[in-house]
């Protein structure tokens, strides 16, 4: 649990789990995504190389929340980043889900 202000809530973060013979292993934490702040709703690209989430609450964000974009290195996931204001707003962007050719960006 943290608190911002008068508030208290449970930090959301985004967890991984790999299947290995028929069998779901336990889903661990995505420590180069997570942050002290909001994480969520990630989706990936048909090669599994970039994953678009939002992040919320951020003080570099321009809003509530925004989508960000991550890619898989050699170390795990990194270079992430903001997608910037032809995106995000001053309001509360979520939900970002892609198209079947991955070349269109939904989002609530």
């Amino acid at each position: 649990r943290m608190q911002r202000g008068m508030y208290e809530y449970v930090n959301e973060d985004i967890y991984a789990s790999k299947k290995e013979g028929g069998t779901w292993r336990k889903a661990e934490p995505l420590k180069e995504i997570n942050s002290l702040y909001n994480e969520g709703t990630p989706v990936l690209t048909k090669d599994g190389n970039t994953m678009y989430f939002i992040r919320c609450e951020s003080p570099e964000g321009l809003g509530s929340c925004d989508i960000y974009e991550a890619h898989i290195t050699d170390e795990g996931w990194g270079r992430i980043k903001n997608l910037g204001v032809n995106v995000n707003s001053k309001y509360w962007e979520s939900h970002p889900s892609l198209s079947n050719s991955g070349d269109t960006l939904y989002f609530t």
